[in-house]
């Protein structure tokens, strides 16, 4: 499973190359192809794109994602920096909850985990629980090691992995940690912004 802006995609094996669609949409259909894995997953980043650009410029409105077959029930648009989407977020200790670290947040849906710099995260006592495989936007696989922390974020409580990042790296705020909060967002609105969900699937 990929993720973009909020949409989903899934691949399968076609003949020789791999074949992709995105798979949280009712009207409207988007695939894409590619003959490895990172190729499937730039055509997929490009095939939304190409979706988003295509609706704009004929003055269409984009069908938005469907976000854990829940409706919208609040909006809530956050500060925009650049193109990017940022939200105020407070990583706590979970063996000490009143240990914690508060700070600005790129909501990142691209990304699974979220990440803190490594010094924050120390301040507050937590240490490294393991190591995980990443790849980077470049392609790159690296390891780097993780912890499981608290996460408080627009008044949601939740927890999860977080990436021990570099000293001076920008804090991000991944999908996982995002969904579980019962947060979603919105690529179609005019401003960025994320969906607080009526409610969570329990399965």
């Amino acid at each position: 499973m990929m993720e973009y802006k909020g949409y989903l995609g899934t691949v399968e094996i076609d003949g020789n190359e791999l074949y992709g669609t995105v798979v949280n949409l009712c009207r409207d259909h988007v695939d894409f192809r590619g003959q490895t894995v990172a190729a499937a997953r730039r055509a997929f980043r490009e095939s939304v794109d190409c979706y988003l650009d295509g609706c704009r410029q004929d003055g269409e409105e984009p069908e938005r994602p469907r976000l854990s077959g829940l409706a919208r029930r609040r909006r809530a648009v956050l500060t925009e920096g650049s193109t990017m989407t940022h939200v105020d977020a407070t990583i706590r200790n979970p063996a000490a909850p009143h240990r914690s670290w508060t700070g600005s947040f790129l909501v990142d849906t691209g990304a699974i985990d979220s990440l803190v710099p490594r010094p924050h995260l120390e301040a507050i006592g937590l240490k490294p629980d393991g190591q995980r495989v990443y790849e980077t936007a470049e392609g790159r696989e690296v390891t780097l090691d993780i912890a499981v922390a608290r996460l408080d974020v627009m008044g949601e409580i939740t927890a999860g992995v977080v990436i021990f990042g570099a000293a001076g790296a920008k804090p991000l705020l991944g999908l996982t940690a995002l969904e579980s909060a019962g947060l979603g967002v919105d690529p179609a609105a005019a401003e960025p912004a994320v969906e607080e969900l009526p409610a969570l699937w329990l399965r």
